[in-house]
């Protein structure tokens, strides 16, 4: 005897079938150290979902990929005041594009 049909599949496409991670790693200042650079992109990303989750739980609109992922990049800078001359306004831009990458 044979179950429900499958209706639908859901998982994390952004973790699971892309390396996010090298797109942002590889754009991130050569100054800095690899160690650095890999935890850095993990609280970029963290940053990111914890945004989205403060906005929903206001009741804020959606807001634009690009523009959550500038705005929480320059809070994420402002917590390594040691490093934040590493990064240019043109590293920032590489960092927001890397995630369509």
């Amino acid at each position: 005897m044979m179950g429900s049909p499958i209706k639908a599949v859901w998982f994390d496409f952004m973790g699971t079938c892309l390396d996010w991670h090298t797109s942002i790693v590889q754009v991130l200042p050569n100054a800095l150290s690899d160690q650095f650079k890999s935890a850095f992109a993990l609280e970029y990303r963290q940053a990111y979902f914890d945004a989205n989750a403060q906005r929903l739980s206001e009741g804020q609109p959606i807001e634009d990929f690009d523009i959550t992922q500038r705005r929480v990049l320059e809070l994420c800078i402002d917590q390594h005041p040691d490093v934040k001359h590493a990064f240019s306004a043109r590293t920032i831009d590489q960092l927001v594009a890397a995630w369509h990458h």
